[in-house]
C-alpha cells in the first residue's frame, strides 16, 4: 500500500486494492499467485507467491523442480510408496527410493536373504537363496534345515526333550528318544538304550538269566545268556536226561520233558538208568557199562544158581555154587553130584 493512487479510473500500470500483496513489484513472476520454485544449489531462497515462506507447498502444489521423498519408518535406507512427501529438500525420516516391502520392518528390504524351503518345516537351505524384499514362494529367512527334503529333519524341538531332529534326536515326537545319556553307559535311547536310568542294559550288553532284557532286543532272557543251564530230554520219564538232545534254557524256565542231567544210557527205557536195578535181560539196565553182570550177593534180582563141576561128570556140587545170569565157566545148573572129586 506504499504505491497507492486514489483514482475514479484504473490508472495504467496499477491494480485494484482486491489484488495488492505483491511482495517483489520488480519481478514479474513473484506474486501472490505464483508457484513456488525450488532454488539452485547456492541460491538463496525466494518466496515466490508472497506468502512468507520459501520452498514451502505440498503434494498437490509441489514447488516447481522439487523430488519425490518416501517415508522410511523402520530406517533400514528404504522407502514406502505408499507414504510420500514431494518438496525441494529431503528431511529426517525419508529417503529417495521407493523400493521398501514392509516399511514396519527393517529385516524387510532388498537386501533380504531369502532360503529354500522345499521341505515346508518353515526352515530353508542355503543351497538355494534369492535376495528381494517380498517373500517368495516356498522361501524362508532362516537357513537352518539340514535336510531340506524331510520336513520332520529340522532345528525344532516338538517334544522339548532338548534335542532336535537335526542335532540327532531321532524321534521328535516322542521325548523319551533323544541323545541324552542320563545312567552314563555311553549310549543313548536314539542309539538303542532301552533303559537310561540302568547302566548294565544297553544295545549288545551281556544277557542274563534275570527276567530283564539286558542287550535291548526285545526278547527276555534268550538262550544267548551267558548263565543258562542246559537240560536234556527225558523220554522215558525215568528222572534222567538223553545226551544227544539239548536245549539252553535259564532255569525258571525248563522245558517241558527236560531234566538237568545227561546220566540215562537209553531213554527209551524207564527202567534203565543210572543205579536201576540189574536183571538177566542183555540190556545195561544200570548203565554202568556192563550187561547182567554181578555175582551173589550182588546179583540180578532174577540170577540163576550155578554149581560147580570140578569133576566134570556133568553134575554139581550143592555145596559150591555161584548165583549169576550166565553160566560160569567149570558150572552146571544141577546140583546133584555127591562126590565132585570122582568123576565116576
Amino acid at each position: 500500500m506504499s504505491n497507492a493512487q486514489p483514482s475514479c479510473t484504473q490508472p495504467e500500470g496499477f491494480v485494484s486494492a482486491d489484488n495488492v500483496g505483491d511482495c517483489n513489484d520488480e519481478d514479474p513472476l513473484i506474486h501472490p499467485d505464483a508457484l513456488e520454485s525450488c532454488e539452485a544449489e547456492g541460491e538463496i531462497g525466494v518466496d515466490e507467491d508472497c506468502d512468507g515462506l520459501v520452498n514451502e507447498g505440498s503434494d498437490s502444489t509441489a514447488p516447481i523442480g522439487s523430488t519425490t521423498y518416501y517415508a522410511d519408518t523402520d530406517g533400514d535406507g528404504y522407502g514406502d510408496p505408499n507414504a510420500t512427501l514431494i518438496q525441494c529438500d529431503i528431511i529426517t525420516g525419508y529417503v529417495s527410493n521407493s523400493n521398501d516391502c514392509n516399511d514396519a520392518d527393517a529385516t524387510l528390504n532388498p537386501d533380504t536373504t531369502w532360503y529354500q524351503d522345499t521341505d515346508g518345516d518353515g526352515e530353508g537351505s542355503s543351497m538355494s537363496i534369492l535376495i528381494q524384499c517380498p517373500q517368495p514362494t516356498q522361501y524362508v529367512r532362516h537357513d537352518t534345515d539340514c535336510n531340506d527334503s524331510d520336513a520332520l529333519m529340522n532345528t525344532q524341538d516338538a517334544d522339548f526333550d532338548g534335542a532336535t531332529s537335526c542335532g540327532g534326536d531321532c524321534d521328535d515326537s516322542d521325548s523319551s528318544l533323544n541323545l541324552s545319556d542320563a545312567d552314563g553307559d555311553g549310549m543313548d535311547s536314539c542309539s538303542g538304550d532301552c533303559n537310561d536310568v540302568d547302566a548294565t542294559i544297553y544295545p549288545n550288553a551281556t544277557e542274563y538269566c534275570n527276567e530283564i532284557d539286558d542287550d535291548c532286543d526285545s526278547t527276555i532272557d534268550e538262550n544267548d545268556a551267558v548263565d543258562k543251564t542246559a537240560y536234556y530230554e527225558d523220554a522215558d520219564a525215568d528222572g534222567f536226561g538223553d545226551a544227544t538232545s539239548i536245549q539252553y534254557t535259564c532255569p525258571y524256565n525248563q522245558p517241558t520233558g527236560f531234566v538237568d542231567n545227561l546220566d540215562d544210557c537209553d531213554d527209551t527205557l524207564a527202567t534203565v538208568y543210572p543205579n536201576a536195578d540189574e536183571y538177566c535181560n542183555e540190556i545195561d539196565d544200570n548203565c554202568n557199562g556192563g550187561v547182567d553182570e554181578g555175582t551173589d550177593f550182588n546179583a540180578p534180582p532174577d540170577a540163576v544158581t550155578w554149581y560147580y563141576d570140578l569133576d566134570g561128570d556133568g553134575y554139581g556140587n550143592l555145596n559150591n555154587a555161584v548165583i549169576a545170569c550166565d553160566a560160569v565157566v567149570g558150572t552146571v545148573s544141577n546140583s546133584g553130584d555127591c562126590n565132585d572129586s570122582r568123576a565116576a
